[in-house]
């Protein structure tokens, strides 16, 4: 999945990340954590993992991969 940053606080009932797509523009999505996911605090990263197409959210977990120099 994508990799992005939890603009605001996330967990099972809210949310927003921002994610750049491959020409770098930058989208703001809704998302959650999955119900047994422990809630991500603002401005960490997190990867996009699944889809809700009904209620139009992403579901995300915090990344544990390190970017930068």
């Amino acid at each position: 999945g994508s990799l992005g940053e939890a603009m605001f606080f996330i967990d099972r009932a809210s949310g927003t990340a921002t994610v750049r797509d491959r020409q770098g523009d930058l989208f703001q999505v809704s998302c959650r954590t999955y119900e047994d996911g422990p809630p991500i605090e603002k401005g960490k990263q997190v990867l996009l993992v699944d889809y809700n197409p009904q209620q139009h959210i992403f579901y995300v977990t915090e990344s544990r991969v390190k970017t930068g120099a």
